[in-house]
């Protein structure tokens, strides 16, 4: 039984970078959009 967790933890553990990394290109996309749409409103005036 000992070894099935280990198991499991260890593969876990390393796919855990995975949910920052998805976090990071998420805030990345929303600044993109917010810089975008500030752009489209100066191009107006």
């Amino acid at each position: 039984m000992r070894r099935r967790a280990s198991r499991i933890e260890a593969t876990g553990n390393r796919e855990r970078w995975l949910i920052s990394y998805a976090d990071f290109i998420t805030l990345l996309l929303c600044f993109l959009v917010v810089m975008y749409s500030i752009s489209s409103i100066n191009e107006v005036l």
